[in-house]
């Protein structure tokens, strides 16, 4: 399975069809080389690759035509962000991976991140923000948080 997975996704790479791809609970680790992820050569690869325990970790890929900038995240969140720069227009790329923790730590985690958040939207161009926040129960399409889940993360 996981060999099909890496097949499809070098696909997708070599089609040409994407310059900019997020990733997130990417489960990598230092010692998997970037070559591994893209063996051509085409992306530049932005990694945040969790250290302490398996699963987690975000990565941004960027075609190597591309300008950009790396923003440095000091906080201890699973976040990267990055600037594009093109001629007429900048945008700032945010990718996320939040937990899945509740109560106390949880809730630490969740003000870390949405502090880290509003500082990197703090800018006056475009920005894009995705990921997997880990946050059931809410109901995207109407921004409904029901109480209980509001309790349990803040």
């Amino acid at each position: 399975m996981f060999v099909q997975i890496c097949v499809i996704f070098h696909y997708l790479l070599e089609s040409g069809e994407f310059d900019v791809i997020f990733i997130f609970e990417t489960w990598l680790k230092p010692a998997i080389p970037n070559g591994l992820i893209d063996p051509s050569k085409s992306f530049s690869i932005i990694r945040r690759d969790r250290l302490d325990s398996t699963g987690g970790g975000v990565c941004i890929l960027l075609r190597k035509s591309m300008k950009f900038s790396e923003i440095t995240v000091t906080e201890d969140v699973e976040v990267l962000a990055v600037d594009v720069h093109t001629s007429q227009v900048q945008h700032r790329f945010i990718v996320v991976y939040r937990p899945p923790s509740r109560g106390p730590t949880g809730k630490t985690y969740m003000v870390k991140l949405i502090s880290t958040l509003s500082s990197l939207s703090l800018v006056t161009w475009p920005v894009l923000i995705v990921g997997d926040f880990n946050c059931p129960g809410i109901t995207w399409t109407i921004l409904v948080l029901p109480k209980t889940i509001f309790m349990t993360y803040f």
